[in-house]
């Protein structure tokens, strides 16, 4: 049993530009005291062609822990065009949110991003090299993906390294919260539907050309996204991991909207 649930993350400026930073409201629920940091890190996946392109945008350190309700803001820089290669600038691509205790990820919270000029004229006659100033980026909140690992909440420590077992892996299908463009994670009993995914393999799925419209396509994307995440290579340019302070306990007879009693 996990000892941290996210229970909510509402995405700011889900429509911003390219270059403007990413700010999210995290909020997550701690059954039991953790005397040790929790890891949070935002990783931009800069092409589906390979890992290498990752980025880590930002990491942060949570800790210690009392139980409650919890939430804070994580703030991140935008990523570095540099990084990217041309082709996969425009398009879509993903951004993830994870969570680690003592190394090991208990939680991955992904995102469509969708990068296109803004300017019609940069649509019909886009420039042979990608002006970043001139592109909107669009976060697609509406349809994320969340992927759970079990880990060993008593055992774990610092020098190990994660490890990812098919077995061990939950992935839960999430609803919006239409006020706040929020999510709220629920259980799901889809466990074959996953299996079903998880054996279809395509790689032939492009990056820049997903049709959003089309379920198969995002399915195929997803699927090459999934392969590249589960080879568990370090993301390039991983900033050290700076320590921030959580906002005091939510009190519990608080209601809210968008988190489950």
């Amino acid at each position: 049993m996990s000892k941290v649930n996210v229970v909510n993350v509402s995405v700011m400026d889900k429509e911003a530009d390219f270059t403007s930073p990413f700010k999210l409201e995290i909020t997550f629920d701690c059954i039991e005291y953790i005397s040790q940091d929790l890891e949070w890190k935002l990783i931009y996946v800069g092409s589906a062609e390979a890992p290498d392109y990752d980025q880590v945008l930002d990491s942060v350190l949570v800790g210690p822990i009392e139980p409650g309700k919890h939430m804070f803001i994580f703030e991140a820089n935008a990523p570095n065009p540099d990084i990217i290669p041309q082709d996969d600038i425009i398009g879509v691509t993903v951004l993830l949110l994870t969570c680690s205790f003592g190394k090991h990820e208990f939680v991955r919270i992904g995102y469509y991003v969708n990068n296109e000029y803004a300017d019609q004229n940069y649509v019909e006659n886009p420039p042979p090299v990608v002006d970043i100033y001139k592109l909107k980026r669009s976060i697609m909140v509406e349809a994320p993906r969340v992927t759970r690992f079990k880990i060993n909440w008593d055992q774990t420590s610092q020098n190990d390294e994660n490890v990812y077992d098919e077995d061990q892996i939950m992935e839960d299908n999430i609803e919006p919260h239409q006020e706040t463009e929020s999510f709220i994670i629920k259980e799901d009993s889809s466990e074959d539907e996953d299996e079903a995914e998880s054996e279809e393999e395509d790689d032939e799925s492009e990056h820049s050309v997903i049709d959003l419209e089309n379920e198969e396509s995002i399915s195929e994307y997803e699927e090459n996204i999934n392969e590249l995440k589960q080879k568990n290579s370090s993301p390039i340019e991983e900033p050290s991991s700076k320590k921030i302070k959580i906002k005091d306990s939510i009190p519990e007879n608080i209601k809210y909207d968008n988190l489950p009693d």
